[in-house]
């Protein structure tokens, strides 16, 4: 009795395959956190592609770039949003075989130390600090939506 094979052949080449799983919301996100990197690039006159940096000067130019960056208006972005660009430029480098990586390599200490130091200075300037989290009703407040008929048998 011929039984299945347990080992069933890739029918397509394998990075295709790998590129096929990935998120596409991260693909999307990595894409336009380069973009940005990039045109951070031409602003200070640095023709040259990301991957082709060496990792000292990659790593000075990453640590101007957490200082500088600004949005469109003018304002600064959330400490956890400058944590993401780095990740998005880490996941593009290593897509491209860059010899080390920005969340670990000794070649990027500096860059992880401005990314804290700036994430410290957002933070106590009021950013990241999560103001709109709910909180639990007070037994008052419960008493009272009880009472206006907003909570209970009366209302859905």
């Amino acid at each position: 009795m011929a039984s299945a094979s347990r080992f069933v052949p890739l029918q397509l080449p394998l990075a295709e395959f790998i590129e096929e799983q990935a998120n596409k919301n991260t693909l999307s996100k990595t894409n336009r956190d380069v973009s940005l990197l990039k045109e951070f690039l031409r602003a200070k006159e640095i023709d040259k592609e990301l991957e082709n940096i060496e990792a000292k000067v990659l790593d000075e130019i990453l640590c101007t770039f957490i200082v500088e960056v600004k949005k469109k208006d003018g304002g600064e972005y959330e400490p956890t949003t400058l944590r993401s660009f780095i990740s998005s430029f880490d996941r593009y480098l290593r897509s491209k075989g860059y010899p080390t990586t920005i969340i670990d390599g000794q070649e990027f200490r500096k860059t992880r130390e401005t990314l804290v130091a700036k994430q410290k200075e957002l933070k106590k300037a009021g950013k990241g600090n999560k103001t709109k989290a709910a909180r639990a009703l007070t037994d008052e407040e419960v008493d009272i939506l009880y009472g206006k008929e907003l909570l209970g048998l009366s209302s859905p």
